[in-house]
Parts: C-alpha cells; sequence; structure tokens
C-alpha cells in the first residue's frame, strides 16, 4: 500500500508511483477498486529482494524495522513479527506475540499465534522466558507433537519471578503455575497446588487469565475428589469465559456436564453439554484438546439416553486421542468417560479396552487422585456382567425370591422344585456370587445391577 511503501521507503509519491506501475502493467496489480492494495508477482519481489540485497544490503535491517514499525500499528502483527526478526529485533518480535497471546487465544485464535511461534527458532523461544512460557501453553493447548514436548517441558522448568508477562495482565509465576496445573507432570495434589496458587496470583488480573485459571482449578479440584469446590471454579470460569475467554467458558461447560454427570443429575448434565456443544459451534474452534471435552460430555449423556448418535462421539474422540498430544490427566479422563459410555451400552470388549488404555498412562502418572479409584470400578464391573451372564435361569429366578422374604418352603413350591433341588441352586448362586448367606446374595446382587434396590 501507499502507506506501507511511505513508511518504508519515505517517498512521498508512493501513491502515484504504485497507480502508474500497475497502469502500466509493471509486474504489479491492484487487489482492490480504490488502489490502496497492490501485489507483485511472487517471482518479480524475489528477484526485487535479491536486487535489494545486492545493491543496498547493509540497509535491509532498517527498512525491515520500518516496515515492521508500520504493520504493528496497523494490526498486521504477523508481517510485524516476520519484519522484527528479519531485523534481529528478536526482543520485540518475541514481545508482539506475548502480548497478542491472550486476547487472540481466548476468543479461539491459538492457530494463530502457533502459527506466528514457528517464524522463530527454538532458540530464540527459549532465549525468552515470556515466550517460552507463551510457547508451552500453545503447544498445551494444541496438542503440537513436534514442539510440544520441548516449549511445555522448558516453561515449567524455568525460573521465573513475580515479573509481569509483556502483555501486563499476569505474572511470569502465575502464567507457569496455570500451565503446570493444567499440563499436570506431577500428580493430582501438586496440580491443585499449582492451580489455586495461579488462582490467588491472577485474582486481580484480566477476567480472561482469571476465566482460564478457573477451569484449570476447577479440574484439579474434581480430580482431587472435591466436587462442590471444582462446581464453583467451572461457574465463575464460564460467567468470566463468556465475555473474554470463549475456551476456558466451553471447557467449564463440559467439565460441568461430566461433574454433574458423576453424581447421577442428568438433567443438569445434559442442560451443561448442549450449552457446550452450542458454544463450541459458534466459536468455530477446531478440535485442539482443550476442546476435547465437548464430544466427552457428548458421549456421557448420549449413552446415558442410550442414543444411537454415541458411536459418532466415540468416533470423534477417539480420533482426536490419536491425532493429538493431550496431558496425561485428560487421556485418563477421556479412556473412563469412553469406558463408561460403552458400559452403559453393554459393550463390555470396549469398557475393557478403554479402561486397560487408562491404567497403563495411570502406570507412569504419580498421584492421579480419583482416577484409579474409577477405572478399578469399570475393572470390576465388567466382572461383574460377566459373572451376572453365567446364572442360569433357574438361578436368576431363585435370586429374585431371594429378595424376598418368603421362607425357602415357599419359594421351592413356587418354583415347582424340591427342597434339595432349591438348596443345590442356592449353593450355586452363592459360590457365584461369592457371598455365604441369602441376605450378602441379595446385597451383592443389587450391587451388580442383577437386582433393582
Amino acid at each position: 500500500s501507499a502507506g506501507l511503501c511511505r513508511a518504508v521507503t519515505g517517498r512521498d509519491d508512493a501513491g502515484t508511483t504504485l497507480a502508474r506501475l500497475a497502469r502500466d502493467n509493471v509486474f504489479l496489480a491492484s487487489l482492490d477498486d480504490s488502489g490502496e492494495w497492490y501485489r507483485y508477482h511472487h517471482l518479480f519481489a524475489e528477484l526485487l529482494r535479491s536486487e535489494l540485497e545486492r545493491r543496498d544490503g547493509a540497509r535491509l535491517p532498517e527498512l525491515h524495522r520500518h516496515a515492521a514499525a508500520w504493520c504493528e500499528v496497523h494490526g498486521q502483527l504477523e508481517e510485524a513479527v516476520s519484519h522484527r526478526l528479519a531485523a534481529g529485533e528478536v526482543a520485540i518480535a518475541a514481545a508482539i506475540v506475548c502480548r497478542a497471546y491472550i486476547a487472540y487465544s481466548s476468543q479461539g485464535q491459538i492457530e494463530t499465534i502457533h502459527r506466528w511461534l514457528e517464524l522463530f527458532s527454538d532458540e530464540q523461544i527459549l532465549g525468552s522466558v515470556p515466550l517460552t512460557l507463551t510457547a508451552g501453553w500453545v503447544a498445551s493447548m494444541t496438542g503440537d507433537v513436534r514442539g510440544g514436548r520441548l516449549w511445555s517441558n522448558a516453561a515449567l522448568s524455568e525460573r521465573v519471578d513475580d515479573s509481569p508477562m509483556p502483555d501486563g495482565t499476569a505474572s511470569l509465576r502465575a502464567s507457569q503455575a496455570a500451565l503446570r496445573a493444567g499440563v499436570g507432570p506431577d500428580g493430582v495434589s501438586r496440580m491443585r497446588k499449582d492451580a489455586e496458587l495461579a488462582a490467588t496470583l491472577v485474582a486481580e488480573s484480566h477476567p480472561a487469565y482469571r476465566a482460564g485459571t478457573n477451569t484449570i482449578l476447577g479440574v484439579a479440584r474434581w480430580l482431587s475428589g472435591d466436587s462442590a469446590a471444582a462446581q464453583t471454579a467451572f461457574q465463575r470460569a464460564v460467567e468470566e469465559g463468556s465475555a473474554f475467554n470463549v475456551i476456558a467458558e466451553i471447557g467449564a461447560l463440559g467439565y460441568l456436564c461430566l461433574l454433574t454427570a458423576d453424581e447421577g443429575r442428568w438433567v443438569e448434565a445434559e442442560a451443561y453439554a448442549e450449552q457446550a456443544r452450542q458454544r463450541f459451534t459458534e466459536s468455530e474452534l477446531g478440535l485442539i484438546g482443550p476442546m476435547l471435552v465437548v464430544p466427552l460430555a457428548e458421549a456421557r449423556v448420549l449413552a446415558h439416553r442410550g442414543a444411537p448418535a454415541i458411536e459418532g462421539q466415540v468416533e470423534t474422540v477417539a480420533t482426536a486421542l490419536g491425532r493429538v498430544s493431550v496431558p496425561p490427566w485428560m487421556a485418563v479422563v477421556a479412556a473412563a468417560v469412553l469406558a463408561e459410555a460403552a458400559l452403559e451400552r453393554g459393550d463390555l470388549a470396549t469398557v475393557e479396552r478403554w479402561t486397560a488404555s487408562g491404567m497403563t498412562t495411570l502406570r507412569t502418572w504419580p498421584d492421579a487422585g480419583i482416577l484409579p479409584r474409577r477405572l478399578e470400578r469399570l475393572r470390576q464391573a465388567v466382572e461383574e456382567r460377566r459373572l451376572a451372564g453365567h446364572l442360569t435361569p433357574a438361578e436368576r429366578r431363585v435370586l429374585e425370591l431371594l429378595a424376598t422374604h418368603l421362607p425357602e418352603t415357599e419359594i421351592a413350591r413356587r418354583l415347582h422344585v424340591s427342597q434339595n433341588t432349591l438348596k443345590t441352586h442356592v449353593r450355586d448362586l452363592f459360590r457365584k456370587l461369592d457371598v455365604h448367606s441369602r441376605s450378602e446374595a441379595v446385597d451383592r446382587a443389587r450391587e451388580i445391577g442383577l437386582l433393582k434396590s
């Protein structure tokens, strides 16, 4: 544009020169009717760059600085970053990315920040603490396998203080604490401590930071078994995230669905799942790591309803898990929810497969809070369902009558069998249920769903 050309070259006739070149068709084409923006043929652009470097290469950094300043003022941040890097001004380029991170990511434009980070070398990223923390956040949200482990590990191991991030809305310590809580490398207890610390540190920060931190805090509290406190954190994230951080809002809605489903509050769970789905659709976010909870929540409620659409949601989650890198706690949560959905459908082979997947992850992740018990309940449920399938029709009829107050003589009469035959059925039933009395048999049968309470 004329403005950009004036900023770089200092020429006042930039507008008329561009118009003449476009009119004379000298490798320049207008992009709009007003003659504001033009483009070069890419081969001609390469020729001009080579010629500039040959004739006046020493001025290149200065020209890139002029271009960067103009692009930054006019909101062309990716071009500004590129020009700053070309001028050798890595710290200024890093500050542009860090300042833009919270605004872009909270509105779901995390891939834009990821693309900007790829303009830097790994050495340049790791040379700036704020940029390393930003890269760590981006890696955790996008599931970037290539840079994820490097950037995330570096961000978590940095020595930080209470200096502000370049956008001024949170400190380095708060950003690292929240990131460590979100990744959770050291287990649920440390995850919750980090999340509580981050929540305290961002109490007076921008609402987007508070919403994101509250979603992470809610997860840490939920995994540690404190559902009431988790619900409070999630609801705060929804309230502030609706205006300032769509990713935090959607994530909190999804987790509220899972939490209320755990407690059997299915009307609330379905409402939260629907809200999460609507906001996810409106936001046009891709299925990045933090959004995996949306199809998980839908799978949970669809399985409870016995809806055929459950298969599509399960496939969505399974495909995403194979494509993106997620924290260990999320891998286990996903495995548990998919196993529970399969249990609702009576698909015991799938329950076993997802339970085994979750237990494999647990072997490498210490202190997993409520998750080991959740997986163990699933394993036991499979055993119990299989046990139930081994009862004969006669044993099932005996079991139903044992749950009444009828004496054994009356039970035998109703079943049209002898007392000895009834004793044989009862003995076999006790053995299969691993119990020693009539009351224990009834209690055990109710536990595993053979009898209604």
